[in-house]
């Protein structure tokens, strides 16, 4: 049946737990987003809601009742050194299996979380030459997704440096494994700001309106789209195989391509 979104609205405004209430583990419902929100999503593997605020925290609720579930702050909590100039969260997502919390941020770099414990798995790094942004967050992620081709999982990152970023989905026995960046897709020339992957085929979409279809393998362009429907608006165009790319543009005069779904026709 459909779920009732509406109740679960006191997600983020009940007060928040009494002090003292231990990360990591249940807090009772009622546990309050302070932060403002970097992002949020559902996961349907584990039934809950997950966000993750400015301040480092992640959240989770229970999706059919709204009832708070465990909390970690990833500053505090993971196992790794962090200061105060840590590098804030950009981007929220899940790897393809749904187990594990991917987070993108200003250093160009990304992390592969347990998000029932707060413990930091992987860290995903940039591509040589990357480590260090010239100016300003000139590497910042925009966007992360995880996804499977065959039997293989990667996970992907959108950046301001105009590109895509991949990495094998590896996880070892030893926790904070770091892993060099696999591949560079190359092809826009604005901020790429979302990503999309089905059956061998990568989408990615742009902050100056353009779509780009890539044949995951070679690396190919197959097809590039320059949205162009009115302001606020949602375009589709044909894409190989009969696939359909929906283009979803923001109200900005340059129509920022902001979110891809690849469908199959």
């Amino acid at each position: 049946g459909q779920r009732k979104l509406a109740r679960h609205r006191s997600i983020f405004t009940e007060e928040p737990p009494a002090a003292g209430t231990p990360s990591g583990s249940p807090t009772g419902r009622g546990a309050a987003v302070t932060q403002n929100l970097v992002g949020a999503g559902c996961n349907g593997k584990f039934n809950l809601v997950l966000a993750v605020d400015e301040a480092f925290t992640v959240h989770t609720w229970e999706l059919d009742t709204g009832a708070a579930g465990f909390r970690f702050n990833a500053e505090r909590d993971s196992r790794t050194h962090h200061s105060a100039s840590t590098p804030r969260f950009t981007a929220v997502g899940f790897d393809d299996s749904g187990r594990r919390l991917l987070t993108g941020s200003q250093d160009g770099r990304v992390r592969v979380w347990n998000f029932a414990n707060g413990q930091i798995l992987l860290t995903c790094l940039p591509p040589p030459g990357h480590e260090r942004a010239p100016s300003g967050h000139a590497f910042e992620i925009s966007a992360v997704l995880g996804f499977k081709d065959g039997p293989l999982a990667y996970f992907a990152a959108c950046t301001w440096s105009h590109e895509l970023w991949l990495w094998p989905d590896q996880v070892g026995d030893t926790p904070s494994i770091v892993l060099p960046c696999l591949r560079v897709f190359r092809g826009h020339t604005e901020d790429v700001l979302c990503t999309a992957f089905s059956a061998g085929l990568l989408a990615t979409g742009s902050y100056d309106g353009t779509a780009i279809l890539w044949n995951f393998k070679s690396g190919a362009v197959r097809a590039r789209l320059k949205h162009s429907a009115a302001r606020g608006g949602t375009s589709g165009a044909g894409g190989p195989g009969g696939r359909a790319m929906q283009v979803r543009a923001e109200e900005h005069r340059l129509t920022p391509v902001t979110h891809l779904t690849l469908l199959k026709g």
